[in-house]
């Protein structure tokens, strides 16, 4: 009983330290902030007296406008790495993280860039300190990294996240997609089988009526052939198949691009810099 009661003191104990150093750091967070904060020298110096090392808090006090001069030179710093241009009508905007936007009536004003999304017709916005580079359409590129460089990170795009089906394939074409284009040839190649079986079965069929209908015959006997009726019948049937398969393919390969980001979760992380601070916004 004695060493289950000293066990319970002892942890106890170890517990209260814990939140005792948990406050005292939260508290020299509080007057490192309010030192920063307080335009006021007295009562900086008020906020400081609560301090008990009050020789490191003065030092504080007396670096302050160092140190705000060292986060108004980073800001500037920050801010001059990128010419922004203040219209455009349509270009790629390339983020820090090398993600491409393909945007439309671009604005830039006040640190904020807003445009509209291409692939979603959505206005979104980014401030300019997420931005490397912008690729307006028809003109040089508007950045601090090398044209090479920013032109590779267009090459390396992730694949667009279109919803429509008439989207889905042109950009799938585009991209000569294997699956697709495989599909699609199949179809193709079933359309023709089609278009020329039916044409065989109806010059065929027409051929033997008007060979029924000649006055040559003889005894009633016709003279016509089947043959141009089964090759019909037979590519008809074999381009139905064709393109059965064809479209199959391609419904596959529609499908396969709708559902590839699903249960993907790739979260932007991007530095804000504003008038109202410093902050971190995720983009998902």
């Amino acid at each position: 009983m004695g060493n289950f009661i000293e066990f319970i003191f002892y942890e106890s104990n170890a517990f209260f330290n814990k939140v005792k150093n948990y406050f005292n750091f939260i508290k020299i967070l509080f007057l490192i902030s309010m030192i920063f904060i307080l335009e006021n020298r007295k009562n900086r110096t008020a906020i400081c007296s609560l301090s008990k090392n009050k020789y490191f808090c003065r030092k504080l006090i007396n670096m302050r406008k160092a140190f705000m001069l060292l986060f108004a030179l980073a800001s500037l710093a920050v801010y001059s790495q990128i010419s922004i241009p203040e219209s455009s009508e349509k270009g790629i905007i390339i983020t820090q993280t090398n993600q491409t936007i393909h945007y439309k009536k671009l604005s830039y004003t006040k640190g904020k860039v807003t445009y509209i999304n291409s692939q979603n017709g959505e206005e979104e916005f980014l401030y300019d300190n997420s931005v490397k580079g912008i690729q307006e359409e028809g003109k040089t590129v508007v950045g601090t990294k090398p044209a090479e460089n920013l032109t590779e990170a267009v090459k390396n795009q992730e694949t667009p996240n279109f919803t429509s089906k008439k989207d889905i394939k042109n950009y799938l074409i585009q991209k000569k997609d294997p699956q697709y284009m495989k599909g699609r040839t199949l179809n193709n190649i079933g359309t023709g089988l089609v278009v020329g079986g039916a044409a065989c079965f109806v010059i065929g069929g027409l051929s033997n009526v008007s060979k029924a209908n000649d006055n040559n015959l003889k005894n009633g006997d016709s003279k016509g052939s089947p043959i141009p009726l089964i090759i019909g019948f037979i590519g008809a049937g074999a381009g139905v198949v064709f393109k059965l398969v064809g479209h199959s393919q391609m419904k596959d390969a529609m499908n396969n691009y709708s559902t590839a980001d699903i249960k993907k979760f790739k979260p932007d992380y991007y530095v804000l810099n504003d008038r109202n601070g410093v902050g971190l916004m995720m983009k998902f």
